[in-house]
């Protein structure tokens, strides 16, 4: 059965009474390569005051070689074991387990594929002409990224309807009931539900963006 609440974490404004205080939250974002995940819990994590764990930034070695799942695991188990944090990521098949076992907020982009398209292509173009370092000094490459089998664009079109499933029987069904859900479906909804967290006209910005 879904479940979903109207704010984050109590202490603030417009908050529940039934989830937990800022130092207690455990949040896990999910959605689509492209969704915004990392930029809205970097806003949040700001906001209160807690650790952003992204997942990316564990998973991928120099050159974009993928961390061996042992040594992945073992780190990202070792980062949920604090009381508070943001963690931003999908990896179902590897490290998902930890982080929803450990939760107790979960957040789910459920934007539609035009919205993830668009933002990813432009996010990708971004990072491909200025040549920005992503996670162990990675960048990507126009080349690459449009046309490789490996290309995040491609990846972002083909995961949307397999990730769409998943997390459909995810939070109807199989998420913990001890966990708050909050589904957003457009960027507009994720805006007003950070909205009461935004001390900043950078954190505001930011929320447009996720």
């Amino acid at each position: 059965m879904r479940r979903s609440s109207a704010g984050l974490c109590s202490g603030q404004s417009d908050m529940t009474d039934s989830l937990p205080p800022a130092e207690q939250c455990r949040i896990a974002v999910v959605g689509t390569s492209g969704s915004g995940k990392t930029t809205l819990a970097r806003a949040v994590a700001q906001r209160l005051g807690i650790p952003h764990i992204e997942l990316d930034s564990l998973h991928w070695l120099p050159d974009w070689q993928m961390r061996p799942n042992d040594e992945l695991r073992a780190l990202v188990q070792e980062r949920v074991a604090g009381p508070a944090w943001v963690v931003d990521g999908n990896y179902r098949n590897k490290v998902q387990d930890l982080v929803i076992s450990r939760a107790n907020v979960f957040v789910w982009l459920n934007y539609s594929r035009s919205v993830v398209m668009r933002r990813v292509i432009w996010r990708t173009f971004v990072r491909a002409v200025t040549r920005r370092r992503l996670f162990s000094g990675n960048r990507e490459q126009l080349r690459t990224v449009l046309f490789s089998r490996d290309s995040i664009v491609r990846w972002a079109w083909t995961s949307h309807a397999v990730n769409h499933r998943t997390y459909r029987q995810l939070v109807d069904h199989d998420l913990p009931e001890h966990v708050s859900l909050f589904e957003h479906t457009t960027p507009t909804e994720t805006a007003a539900w950070l909205r009461p967290l935004s001390a900043s006209t950078e954190l505001s910005d930011a929320a447009h963006r996720c």
